[in-house]
């Protein structure tokens, strides 16, 4: 995909059994561990922006006792000694801002108010970030709303909002 200024490329895996190897161009950008477990990296640094890129990926099935103990998780295969593995799921591209949030969680408190709470880990590097959180009704009304600011490169940036007229989910009033 195209990349504009201050973009960044990531190529994601939705898993490999056992390892897996990924160069662009030459470069070598590490190494995964992780049976199925999902995984990045950055192409970023190994191309030139909108030029066409070589990506290698070596996959080894095999189990190297040294450096992967994984045992006990989609291991009967693995106890009978048939190779098996491979990419699992899906392979894409994304391109991202040079600041992105990933891992965000919302929290809710129904008493003594009704309340939320946003947490989310913030990647990337800037020098100043602020947020802002508007919860709004399914019909568009502000119900609250709550502002926070982080002075650090990444981290943790929680907000939060009261919410004393949001209409609460019953099975009589099922409010979402």
């Amino acid at each position: 995909p195209k990349t504009g200024p201050g973009q960044r490329l990531f190529l994601c895996f939705g898993g490999v059994h056992r390892s897996a190897e990924i160069w662009v161009n030459g470069l070598r950008l590490g190494e995964h561990i992780g049976y199925l477990s999902s995984f990045e990296f950055e192409l970023t640094p190994g191309i030139a922006s909108n030029a066409t890129a070589n990506i290698a990926v070596c996959v080894d099935c095999k189990q190297h006792w040294d450096r992967d103990c994984l045992t006990g998780c989609v291991d009967l295969i693995d106890e009978m000694f048939t190779p098996w593995g491979g990419i699992w799921g899906h392979v894409w591209l994304e391109v991202r801002p040079q600041v992105w949030m990933e891992e965000v969680s919302v929290e809710t408190v129904i008493a003594p108010t009704p309340s939320c709470r946003v947490k989310a880990h913030i990647i990337g590097q800037s020098d100043f970030m602020a947020a802002r959180l508007e919860v709004r009704s399914r019909h568009g009304v502000k119900l609250g709303s709550g502002d926070a600011t982080m002075n650090s490169h990444e981290g943790l940036l929680e907000v939060g909002t009261e919410l004393p007229h949001a209409r609460l989910w019953s099975p009589e009033e099922p409010n979402l």
